[in-house]
């Protein structure tokens, strides 16, 4: 399929666009993400998303509401993740901020709500249900979700993108 955008908006765009245009029956996200704050993850782990959630630090605080109407969560589907889980990619729930988490406290804070930061699950995963195709996301930790993040993400992107390519591949790709 390819690149579908940076972000919780052009993520969703871009898959639109691409589900629209008929390319595939169903959609597996492949990235990096950020390990949030006593989740047990390390830089270079992988990891499959089980559940997405959007991560607005003040609606997961009780300081602010999505209205009812809303989608909030997301779950990727039974078949996918068991794939990926059986390729060796360890199962968590990730946060789709709006932005970047570059504060330690703030981490800490969503750190309650979910093991990792990722800022195009969720609409990637609206995106397939609006189109009626499965999903799934197999995610490389890069990175610590915090102050250093940003950081540690430009260190290990690569390697970390490289992994969770090498864990797709050997859950969704047929033996030649």
């Amino acid at each position: 399929m390819g690149a579908v955008g940076v972000g919780l908006v052009e993520a969703g765009l871009g898959t639109s666009r691409r589900l629209a245009a008929g390319e595939g029956t169903a959609v597996l996200l492949v990235g990096t993400c950020g390990a949030l704050p006593g989740s047990g993850l390390e830089v270079g782990d992988v990891v499959v998303v089980a559940r997405t959630r959007l991560g607005s630090a003040s609606v997961l605080g009780g300081r602010a509401d999505f209205p009812p109407p809303m989608p909030a969560e997301a779950s990727a589907a039974p078949t996918l993740l068991a794939r990926a889980e059986a390729a060796g990619a360890r199962r968590v729930t990730a946060l789709t901020t709006l932005g970047i988490t570059t504060d330690d406290a703030l981490a800490a804070e969503l750190a309650r709500h979910g093991e990792v930061e990722h800022l195009e699950a969720f609409a990637v995963a609206r995106a397939a249900a609006a189109a009626s195709v499965p999903w799934c996301a197999v995610l490389g930790v890069a990175n610590p979700v915090g102050a250093a993040g940003r950081a540690a993400w430009r260190a290990h992107h690569v390697a970390a993108s490289a992994r969770a390519a090498e864990v797709a591949a050997a859950a969704f790709l047929v033996p030649a």
